[in-house]
């Protein structure tokens, strides 16, 4: 029996940045996915990014990873060959529950068919689907370039290239980029794991 706090090491980051210019955005994001997470207690944060990533939907697919059980206060992982077994279906999953966890940070994951829920490693686990369509591909590398970025100014340059091509696109793409684009401001502003861009998960 392992506790989950062992495995999942992904180090929740508390940091504050600052950003002089980050361009503007031009669309009007959904609250829920939009608003920066300000909380300082835990519990609250993860409620507010449970909600956010909630709001997402069923756009999660498995990594090669470690699935644990959530009937049980120490987590009892599957086999390694059960996980392989569920990521082999390649089902689609919602992140409906976060979880910190000693410096750490799970996410409760349910399939589209109901069939399946467990929890797993928030850098790690999944990847969102939607990071996938060629389109969307220039404004995700410049969005990655930002939060990459050494200092600010390239940080701001690199967000603001991202911004224009969003502009550029149409559609549920276009409405994609705007929402990415809302939340990176809020992480450059606000450097923890909970304002990290929905569509960037599992591309980090």
């Amino acid at each position: 029996m392992k506790r989950t706090s062992k495995v999942l090491v992904a180090v929740l980051i508390l940091g504050c940045g600052t950003l002089a210019s980050l361009g503007k955005v031009n669309a009007k994001a959904n609250a829920a996915a939009s608003e920066p997470i300000l909380e300082d207690d835990d519990n609250a944060i993860d409620k507010l990014w449970s909600k956010k990533l909630a709001k997402a939907g069923y756009v999660f697919k498995l990594n090669e990873t470690y699935l644990y059980r959530d009937d049980s206060e120490d987590r009892i992982s599957y086999s390694l060959e059960d996980a392989q077994k569920i990521k082999n279906q390649d089902m689609l999953f919602m992140i409906n529950k976060v979880k910190s966890v000693n410096n750490g940070s799970a996410i409760h994951l349910v399939s589209k068919n109901g069939e399946y829920h467990f929890w797993t490693n928030f850098l790690t686990g999944v990847n969102n689907v939607n990071a996938q369509k060629a389109a969307l591909q220039p404004l995700i590398n410049a969005e990655l370039k930002a939060i990459r970025a050494e200092d600010s100014q390239t940080a701001s340059i690199q967000f603001d290239k991202a911004n224009q091509l969003a502009s550029k696109l149409q559609g549920k793409n276009k409405e994609l980029a705007f929402e990415s684009l809302q939340q990176l401001k809020q992480w450059l502003k606000d450097k923890r794991f909970a304002n990290l861009p929905t569509l960037l998960l599992g591309s980090i």
